[in-house]
């Protein structure tokens, strides 16, 4: 168990030396990992609540164009998510880790994960949080596990290609008609 992220940042600088990969400690960010010849940013926010779209692409332009890994103790919003899902370079670059506490003084910790999720230097992120109790489950469609590629514009929800269709007329994303309503309730 933890109490805040950046207590982690220890044993992941520690775990990254071990693989012999190039690290570095600042205040902003406050790891830099030189994994295989790529720059990987490592930065956390320990206040919980949500982290809405203004802030987290701020929170992406500060750790530049390499690779990040993005952890905090809130949450981020479905909203949040689709507008995530959009920018597929975003997806292709940027990992989002969050412990899902809405509220300080919740403690039951909720994990996800999201985006790019499948370098070496994101598995050491998660054998730590792992050895910390901490099992990330990766972000899945609101109505089956399947990969989620946008939200809904009317409810929120994140869907998979299976639950979302996109209005033909100005292209957004809405729930299907066979889960949802949405479809018929947005007007272009």
């Amino acid at each position: 168990m933890i109490n805040r992220l950046s207590e982690t940042l220890p044993s992941i600088r520690a775990a990254a030396e071990e693989e012999g990969w190039e690290t570095s400690s600042g205040v902003r960010p406050p790891l830099r990992v030189l994994a295989q010849g790529r720059d990987h940013t490592i930065d956390v926010k320990e206040h919980t609540g949500p982290v809405y779209w203004p802030n987290l692409s701020d929170w992406i332009a500060r750790c530049g164009e390499g690779n990040s890994i993005l952890m905090t103790m809130g949450f981020v919003p479905d909203r949040v998510l689709g507008q995530f899902l959009v920018e597929r370079d975003l997806v292709e670059r940027v990992a989002l880790v969050w412990m899902g506490l809405t509220s300080f003084f919740e403690t039951a910790f909720r994990p996800r994960k999201i985006g790019q999720t499948d370098t070496p230097v994101f598995a050491v992120v998660e054998s730590v949080l792992a050895a910390r109790g901490l099992q990330l489950e990766p972000v899945s469609c609101r109505y089956c596990t399947g990969q989620p590629l946008g939200s809904c514009q009317i409810c929120g929800a994140v869907s998979c290609r299976s639950h979302f269709m996109l209005c033909p007329l100005c292209q957004v994303y809405l729930c299907h008609p066979d889960a949802k309503d949405c479809y018929f309730k947005h007007q272009c």
